[in-house]
């Protein structure tokens, strides 16, 4: 990839532009590892609702690969850092926040009931906010 970068740019713009995108990927995928973690934790115990799209974590889960994350590393990597961060790793945490605000409640309910089906039938309407 840096030969074809380097048919137009200095050694120093295409070193800077790798590091600066593997960076961001990094970030990333820190937060990615900590929503796959609740995630797979909430699914192991049945905790996740069947219809996914039906699901306020799942659909959070999504759109911090598919949007928020997407913007988050395309904008770094492009070199538009307000872009990156108000479009992208500023709404990836809110969105972890509210992953982790359902992770919580219903590992709390889980350990109440024991039961998952009664976890996500009692479960509050939970409104998922996906800042596009």
């Amino acid at each position: 990839m840096k030969k074809v970068c380097l048919a137009c740019h200095q050694v120093t713009f295409t070193n800077n532009f790798f590091q600066r995108s593997d960076a961001a990927v990094k970030v990333f995928n820190q937060y990615e590892a900590s929503a796959s973690k609740m995630f797979k934790t909430l699914a192991s115990k049945g905790l996740i609702k069947e219809d996914l799209w039906s699901d306020p974590f799942f659909k959070l889960y999504y759109y911090l690969w598919h949007y928020e994350g997407t913007r988050f590393r395309h904008a770094a990597a492009m070199g538009s850092p307000d872009y990156a961060h108000w479009h992208g790793v500023f709404q990836v945490m809110q969105d972890i926040r509210e992953m982790n605000d359902i992770y919580n409640y219903r590992m709390k309910m889980y350990k109440k009931y024991h039961n998952a089906k009664k976890v996500l039938k009692n479960e509050p309407p939970m409104p998922v906010v996906t800042h596009e």
